[in-house]
């Protein structure tokens, strides 16, 4: 009840929470994050990139390591 209310507080610019379930999906995610804000355990073991796809919003996830430029500058923006 706190994340929900958290998240109704934050509105579409909710950028903070990421569910990621474990066992059944359906039965174990909250109904208002199962949109975009959740992924299934299994999805992730299966493909890590999904997990990266939800984190930096992008339909293609980027390679691991650095963390790219444009991510700082993102974070730096919203910082201001």
């Amino acid at each position: 009840m706190i994340i929900q209310g958290d998240m109704m507080l934050q509105g579409e610019a909710n950028t903070k929470y990421i569910v990621i379930a474990y066992g059944d999906f359906e039965k174990n995610t909250p109904i208002y994050m199962k949109s975009k804000l959740a992924i299934s355990k299994s999805e992730i073991d299966k493909d890590i990139n999904a997990l990266l796809q939800h984190i930096f919003e992008i339909d293609t996830a980027p390679e691991i390591g650095k963390i790219p430029e444009w991510v700082l500058q993102k974070k730096k923006s919203a910082k201001i």
